[in-house]
């Protein structure tokens, strides 16, 4: 019987090396020099994976010729995992999963990659998404090797493929997932398939009889030709892509005014006192948005929201004192950490043969901030994996709305200019995330979630089943009204703005005008136009 085991920790989110006798040998998140010492010296041990089923036996044999190789075991499966160097944290998960799908007479799903019909990168080709390719010779991508259970997936895809359609009824939104998506134009009209494993769901849209006004999607593998790509923007729709991971990947929209003196003047802005005024602007309409939020908590109680609200209050109060950009970034920080503080603890909703095999970090709301990219990105969390998908949306339309205003989207005030980066688009974002953020949570609080809505990539990534981002999608969009009525106000006070000379320099004042009230704006939307953008 092996003497150590190599287990994965959910408390520290680390990989522990245990003696029989429960001491830690060795506690690490990525491979480290002690770690291959430790194998050179050692001849077997226990690996457990972050997945309860993915466990196995490593044992180290030598070769006649003197090289050591190592060799896992599971049942009466074997598998060759490599030299000492080879058997990293990656590989033995890898194994682990490989040989408990072969254990249970079925592979582990893997993501296959289309056949690239036409490539976005060269011109007049339609749009292709299409996932990282997996050679199965070669060593698997961590990223793309997981096992799911089939008909718990499947069971939960058809669930909430209902509801999403339920959702979007009536509505002018059109949201496609699912790999083999695809949009093309047949006979004049815009055919758009979504993906399916069983069967394959067609809408068509007709020329000038049809009220759609965007086209949202979100999947790993499809195609998306020219030809329904200008359909759509003859059609004034607008279409917003998706990535599978689910950062924004693009939106096209028909109305792309562009105005140059204003994009000038949106440059010049940003590197003046209007800068600070409208940096200063949108941490306070998030700050008053996010106690908004807490305030409507459930099964919070008062003295846990109490000095949290308080603390909210309190840093109101001081964001007049800060002088600079990077001052009010550093009290924006700090805001946001108490916010999430309210939500850490929360209980999520399991039934019961799904408590019994999800990772316990599932059972409650955790930290915003993953361990895996230190931040919000690659989340290990249901609740902030759906969050993701829900931010990634609201990017979209703010995006949209930038871009029909005429202004820059890289120029942003609040967060910084960097290459590639949608700053503008970030800025705008945070007065709505506290909005998003209820509708999330709304959604964990009324749901009983099952087997199958999400699962676990070999990275400890926790991701939603196709038909479950398609749900999140559809109920967490906000009214378009109110998020074009924050980027009006921005176009005013960019008006305002005076240019005068000074030392034969010009210079922009900051003239501040009325922000909007964007709860009374969202309410208004929706109750003037419940099918238009819910």
């Amino acid at each position: 019987m092996p003497k150590y085991t190599l287990t994965w920790s959910s408390q520290h989110l680390a990989y522990e090396l245990r003696a029989h006798d429960g001491y830690i040998v060795l506690r690490m998140q990525q491979e480290e020099p002690a770690w291959f010492a430790w194998l050179s010296q050692g001849t077997s041990f226990i690996f457990e994976g972050r997945m309860p089923a993915n466990c196995c036996l490593l044992r180290q044999e030598r070769k006649q010729r003197g090289d050591a190789y190592w060799y896992a075991r599971r049942r009466n499966v074997s598998k060759y995992v490599g030299k000492t160097a080879a058997v990293t944290l990656a590989r033995l998960e890898d194994v682990a999963c490989i040989l408990n799908a072969d254990c249970l007479g079925q592979s582990p799903r893997r993501k296959k990659a289309a056949q690239p019909e036409m490539n976005l990168t060269h011109s007049l080709q339609p749009i292709e998404l299409v996932a990282p390719e997996v050679n199965p010779d070669d060593e698997i991508t961590p990223e793309y090797c997981y096992y799911i259970e089939n008909v718990a997936y499947d069971e939960s895809s058809t669930k909430y493929e209902h509801m999403s359609d339920r959702e979007l009824m009536d509505s002018n939104t059109i949201i496609m997932c699912g790999h083999g998506c695809h949009i093309k134009v047949q006979n004049q009209a815009l055919v758009l398939c979504h993906g399916r494993a069983k069967e394959c769901k067609t809408i068509t849209l007709y020329l000038g009889a049809h009220k759609v006004k965007q086209v949202i999607i979100c999947s790993d593998s499809g195609y998306f030709t020219i030809g329904a790509l200008a359909w759509c923007l003859n059609q004034d729709i607008t279409v917003t892509l998706l990535d599978f991971s689910s950062p924004l990947a693009q939106v096209l929209t028909p109305k792309q005014p562009g105005n140059a003196k204003l994009i000038w003047h949106q440059y010049q802005a940003s590197q003046s006192n209007v800068c600070i005024g409208i940096a200063r602007e949108l941490v306070r309409l998030k700050t008053r948005s996010q106690i908004e939020v807490i305030k409507s908590l459930p099964d919070k109680s008062e003295l846990l929201i109490s000095p949290i609200i308080q603390f909210l209050n309190d840093g109101l109060a001081e964001l007049s004192d800060a002088g600079t950009v990077v001052a009010i970034q550093a009290k924006e920080g700090g805001l946001a950490r108490c916010y999430w503080q309210a939500f850490v603890g929360t209980p999520i909703s399991w039934d019961k043969r799904a408590s019994k095999v999800i990772p316990p970090h599932w059972l409650s709301i955790t930290g915003r901030e993953s361990p895996l990219s230190q931040s919000g990105r690659y989340a290990i969390n249901p609740f902030h994996a759906s969050l993701n998908f829900a931010y990634a949306l609201l990017e979209g339309q703010m995006l949209q709305s930038i871009i029909a205003a005429g202004l820059e989207p890289t120029c942003g005030f609040l967060h910084y200019n960097q290459e590639g980066q949608n700053s503008l688009c970030y800025d705008l974002m945070e007065p709505f995330r506290p909005f998003v953020d209820a509708k999330v949570l709304a959604f964990f609080q009324s749901t009983t979630l099952h087997y199958g809505d999400f699962y676990q990539t070999l990275t400890g990534e926790c991701r939603m089943n196709d038909q479950l981002r398609r749900y999140i999608l559809a109920s967490t969009r906000l009214a378009q009204p109110a998020i074009d009525a924050l980027t009006s106000w921005l176009l005013e006070t960019l008006v305002k703005a005076t240019t005068y000379q000074t030392h034969n320099r010009p210079t922009i004042q900051y003239h501040g005008s009325s922000s909007p009230d964007l709860l009374r704006v969202l309410s208004q939307s929706q109750d003037a136009a419940p099918d238009v953008d819910r």
